[in-house]
């Protein structure tokens, strides 16, 4: 694993970047999975393209077949293909096989990180075996995957009370909207609905045609709700994601 920079126009500070280089590409997707941000299908490494994760390629405007500057820890720049973007949520990061490794970095990996996956994956457990770790004189630090998705808990934790509260003010709003309308229809139309009972309508069916055009509107505004809301839930997320460095 290498640790890279890179510039992003509109933002003062480099954005951190992990280059992971897999030692073993079968054993390596039993630890991470790369799929595709848009089709969900698995994606695999090859020897003249890397994978790249979803924010860092949204905030650099990046799409399959674009290359992206990396700058390692001497500042030197290196050129890096695009070949596909995979779905991430936490933190930049670039994954690439050796092949492509020693193309780009005209030099060949070095194994310097170790993917562990614990049988007994409680936070206890984990806590217990990062202090272990930590002691040992090898080791530098050591990062939980289990802590990251903490993080994006407590991000998406409190986005669910803001989430509720707009809820119910709009459930209000809404019961407000209808209730008025409810009455202004029928004070508009008093005689229309004299006529109908001078006609024979029976009460349920009087009651039937006045909420007709409520229940329609009602119906309008959950099928118009559904899709709003996917696209502004959908643009929140994209905003809140968390970055790990």
């Amino acid at each position: 694993m290498d640790n890279a920079q890179v510039n992003v126009k509109g933002l003062q500070d480099k954005q951190a970047v992990q280059v992971l280089v897999p030692q073993d590409t079968k054993q390596f997707k039993s630890y991470l999975t790369l799929r595709d941000y848009k089709t969900k299908k698995a994606l695999h490494l090859n020897n003249d393209e890397a994978v790249v994760t979803e924010k860092l390629a949204k905030i650099k405007g990046l799409k399959v077949g674009d290359t992206i500057r990396l700058d390692d820890a001497t500042g030197q720049g290196h050129r890096v293909k695009i070949g596909a973007i995979a779905e991430m949520y936490a933190g930049h990061t670039i994954v690439m096989n050796k092949a492509y490794y020693h193309k780009v970095y005209d030099s060949k990996p070095t194994a310097n990180a170790t993917l562990i996956r614990l049988n007994d994956s409680s936070t206890k457990a984990m806590r217990d075996m990062s202090v272990k770790l930590n002691k040992e004189k090898a080791a530098v630090t050591t990062i939980q995957s289990g802590s990251i998705r903490n993080d994006i808990n407590t991000v998406l934790n409190s986005l669910n009370q803001v989430v509720l509260v707009i809820i119910v003010a709009a459930a209000l709003l809404a019961f407000t909207v209808l209730y008025t309308l409810t009455n202004i229809n029928v004070s508009e139309r008093i005689k229309e609905l004299s006529t109908l009972k001078v006609l024979g309508f029976y009460p349920k069916e009087v009651l039937e045609y006045i909420y007709r055009e409520t229940a329609a509107l009602t119906l309008a505004g959950i099928v118009l709700g559904y899709a709003f809301g996917y696209a502004v839930h959908a643009y929140l997320m994209s905003v809140v994601m968390p970055e790990i460095r």
